[in-house]
């Protein structure tokens, strides 16, 4: 049906099929570039890391008078008693206890949030403001309230997160030699359950974001996003740029704005926090569809700040940004994969042929790419047999965004179940 279908578009216009062949060879390019791309960073990933060694390019050294002085906010919205472990750990840091102050913001809760951040230790700030919903508004309250403690920095940490002994100690460190906002690795728990195929996936693809992108761009002094959890920002960096990020990328939407202003995010790999993972497609779905709903928020608005910023500065670097955004979903470049194959079915000009060489490499390089995360992403290598379930989170995956594409889940929260 597919042969018949294109030799009668070759009957009806031969000018319509040899444009379609050029078209399917256009998209066949910008996947094989943006894998190439994707390539060369994991391999200066690869080349810097593992995770450890990273860490130990980071070392803290100074006297304690004058180390940063944080305030942690903890942004919980319904958290109950699931943000204890959170506090416990924030409480238990290898860092003055002079030097830091945790803060909850309850917001907008409906249940005892407030109650448990209180008895786990955290000072409780409340927050009751249904015309300014999201993670957003509620860290634009907080850095703009008096504080009794008088800080120098503010650490930014969701409420269903562990984080390592040593965090603050890192982004004193970052603070210490000059840098204004930081970002710290930010993976997910890895399961138990070496068949919960989700989780694997989820962990995985985590590190992979983590040591082929950040990690990788800050070794070669790149523009980086922020995460939204385990970020630390100067106090005389929000006085320069106020957090005004309010949609439901408000990590990399403010990230941008700094770009704009000049102040670079370091990648502070040594300051590590793991988020806890939802268990079924069920309960990951919800998250997934905002996630992906961010992603279009993200091309939408990113793409024109960083022109914008690139005119401005006179300078090619945020032109390079344009390509991480755009290859943030490495599922981006599957897409173009599948569209050029579409195309290229019904074109039936000369370069057919060298088509299908070409869409053979990417796929050969997109599993060379796979092949890599799975050895070297994360901090053990995860069993390669797990590519047998590849199918499945990328239907999870796929069916998440081409949902959040028609507008579900796009601006409603919920909690999701861990």
């Amino acid at each position: 049906m597919t042969a018949a279908c294109s030799v009668a578009i070759w009957m009806i216009s031969p000018a319509i099929s040899h444009w379609l062949g050029l078209l399917s060879l256009l998209l066949a390019m910008c996947a094989l570039l943006g894998t190439v791309y994707a390539l060369v960073f994991a391999l200066i990933g690869i080349w810097t890391g593992p995770p450890e060694r990273a860490a130990r390019l980071s070392p803290v050294a100074g006297d304690e008078a004058g180390r940063t002085k944080f305030l942690v906010c903890i942004p919980a919205h319904n958290e109950g008693s699931g943000l204890i472990a959170t506090v416990n750990g924030v409480l238990a840091q290898n860092y003055p206890q002079t030097h830091f102050h945790c803060v909850v913001i309850a917001d907008n809760c409906t249940d005892d949030t407030a109650v448990h951040a209180s008895e786990a230790g955290a000072h409780v700030l409340v927050r009751n403001d249904l015309t300014q919903l999201g993670k957003g508004h509620a860290l634009a309250w907080v850095f703009s309230q008096p504080h009794d403690f008088s800080w120098d920095a503010a650490c930014v940490i969701d409420a269903d997160t562990v984080i390592v002994p040593d965090f603050l100690l890192a982004m004193d460190a970052s603070m210490r030699r000059g840098h204004q906002v930081a970002q710290g690795r930010y993976d997910f728990v890895r399961a138990s359950d070496s068949q919960n195929w989700l989780q694997v996936f989820t962990a995985i693809t985590k590190a992979g974001e983590n040591s082929f992108v950040y990690r990788a761009r800050e070794r070669v002094g790149l523009l980086q996003l922020l995460q939204g959890n385990g970020i630390c920002i100067a106090r005389n960096a929000l006085q320069a740029v106020p957090w005004k990020a309010h949609s439901i990328v408000e990590d990399a939407e403010y990230a941008l704005k700094l770009a704009q202003h000049g102040i670079a995010v370091h990648y502070q790999e040594a300051a590590r926090i793991w988020s806890r993972q939802a268990t079924t497609v069920r309960d990951t779905q919800p998250q997934r569809m905002r996630w992906a709903s961010g992603t279009g928020e993200l091309y939408r608005h990113g793409i024109a700040t960083l022109l914008a910023t690139a005119w401005r500065q006179k300078s090619l670097a945020p032109l390079e940004g344009i390509v991480m955004l755009l290859t943030t979903s490495r599922l981006m470049l599957i897409y173009l994969l599948g569209l050029s194959l579409v195309v290229g079915l019904a074109a039936t000009t000369p370069l057919s042929t060298f088509i299908w060489q070409l869409l053979g490499l990417v796929v050969g390089l997109q599993l060379l790419y796979l092949i890599l995360m799975f050895r070297f992403a994360s901090d053990r290598p995860v069993p390669l047999a797990g590519l047998l379930k590849l199918p499945f989170y990328l239907a999870v995956i796929a069916s998440s965004q081409a949902l959040a594409m028609v507008g579900v889940n796009r601006s409603v929260w919920s909690r999701t179940t861990r």
